[in-house]
């Protein structure tokens, strides 16, 4: 979701991430006072997959927060960045934040169910996202990197989908934690895609 909050940059409701939108869907903007996109996927098997892949890589120890990126194998990382550029298309096409001036911080409770039902949206983006980039396994090199992002873009979606419903619960202090929650993911999960050489996936998240 695009959407400027008081004269601080587009918000985007992370299509949303996460709200990332708070980030709205599509990711507020992370200047104090502006959204950004976040939020949460279902718990169930996407996640316990997601467990498997966290615990069977080591956990992520950091090494795709290097000075060079960290290679995931030519082959991998194209399917990884067809996926991050699919994501990215939805996001764009997502439209834009319905309130250009809401500011997050101290949100108007009255235009929360509106905004869930814009970061409804965002919350299957992401979903699907997370669900695309688990389909492609395990890179044969910089498996570290890829928990990186795998662990980050979870992160980003549960958040995406904890202050979607949020707004349907209008819950104004709830909704304004997983802002800056939100913010906080998305910029870890832009990190992970630009250390391991994704930037397709650097650029998803952060739209």
């Amino acid at each position: 979701m695009r959407a400027s909050i008081a004269r601080c940059p587009q918000i985007r409701i992370r299509v949303g991430l996460v709200a990332l939108p708070l980030h709205l869907a599509h990711g507020v903007s992370r200047r104090r006072g502006c959204m950004n996109q976040p939020w949460r996927i279902a718990n169930g098997p996407v996640l316990a997959f997601v467990l498997l892949v966290l615990s069977s890589s080591g956990c992520g120890s950091g090494g795709g927060h290097g000075s060079r990126p960290e290679s995931l194998g030519k082959p991998f990382q194209n399917r990884a960045q067809a996926v991050c550029r699919a994501a990215l298309a939805q996001k764009r096409a997502q439209g834009s934040f319905p309130y250009p001036a809401f500011n997050p911080t101290r949100p108007d409770l009255s235009k929360l169910p509106r905004i869930a039902r814009f970061e409804a949206k965002t919350v299957k983006i992401y979903e699907r996202w997370l669900r695309e980039m688990l389909a492609l396994g395990q890179p044969p090199t910089g498996q570290a990197g890829w928990t990186d992002i795998v662990r980050a873009l979870t992160s980003n979606g549960r958040i995406i989908a904890d202050q979607q419903l949020a707004g349907q619960r209008v819950d104004g202090r709830t909704f304004t934690k997983d802002y800056y929650d939100g913010n906080k993911a998305q910029q870890r999960l832009e990190r992970a895609g630009k250390a391991a050489g994704l930037p397709v996936c650097t650029a998803a998240a952060a739209a």
